[in-house]
């Protein structure tokens, strides 16, 4: 059964989403993940997050992995300022 992440650390400027998901023991040779304009999904089991996005992001993006915890930077597309 899954751990889903339901409380993910980001923030987002004009051009950019940041997110930073906590993964205990993550390693980037068993990262799972697919995103597009409006959807992403990370995995790396027993982990899983996935948000529908609500300002449509550029096809290029960056995941890095760095000790238990993966960071994604998105560009955004269209800014609509997104509220916590």
């Amino acid at each position: 059964m899954p751990i889903v992440i339901t409380k993910p650390d980001w923030s987002q400027s004009a051009k950019t989403l940041r997110i930073s998901l906590e993964m205990k023991g993550v390693k980037s040779s068993n990262i799972s993940w697919i995103h597009t304009n409006l959807y992403l999904k990370v995995s790396h089991p027993p982990y899983l997050f996935e948000i529908k996005l609500s300002a449509s992001v550029l096809p290029a993006a960056n995941l890095t992995v760095s000790k238990d915890s993966v960071n994604i930077l998105l560009g955004i597309a269209k800014y609509n300022r997104i509220e916590h």
